[in-house]
């Protein structure tokens, strides 16, 4: 399924400003917000408060949030492939892995109990291996996504060769 999304960074735009914003992506169809909480300053509390108030806003206009983190971000809040509670909590509806603790483990991640997809790296030069091994243990298409990296910035992107050799091969 294709769906519209936004990128929403909190360092970049205070919330009242992202509020407009993602008031306005809804009104034109845009369905998901992406921002990274590793770009967040403050303490643990700060974080998951800022977390929680963002995604409520989000969803108050219809979109999935997703949510950027990488492993130390979730040892840092006391989180790991098997406890991802936190993001149940704030009310987190994909999380992107940039950076993988391994297959297996991922695959654990995946499996987590409250419905919280994860969306791989798609730029990860592992990724096609472990798309694989999901497969091959069972997960279905709906569990898991798969992303590029993407900054609101001009000329930060993927080339558009390196993109159309990344899905052909």
């Amino acid at each position: 399924m294709t769906e519209l999304g936004v990128l929403a960074y909190p360092d970049l735009s205070p919330m009242d400003k992202i509020k407009e914003y993602l008031q306005l992506a809804s009104k034109y169809g845009f369905t998901r917000v992406s921002s990274s909480m590793l770009s967040v300053e403050g303490t643990n509390e700060e974080i998951i408060s800022y977390f929680k108030e963002f995604n409520h806003i989000a969803h108050e206009f219809g979109m999935k949030v997703s949510l950027d983190v990488n492993t130390n971000f979730l040892k840092r809040m006391n989180q790991s492939y098997d406890d991802i509670s936190l993001f149940h909590e704030i009310d987190c509806d994909i999380i992107r892995l940039d950076g993988s603790y391994g297959a297996e483990n991922d695959y654990i991640m995946i499996q987590n109990s409250y419905g919280i997809k994860i969306e791989m790296n798609a730029t990860s030069s592992k990724v096609a291996k472990e798309i694989a091994y999901f497969y091959e243990k069972g997960v279905s298409q709906e569990q898991i996504l798969l992303g590029h990296n993407a900054y609101p910035q001009r000329y930060t992107g993927l080339k558009w060769k390196d993109f159309l050799e990344k899905i052909i091969s």
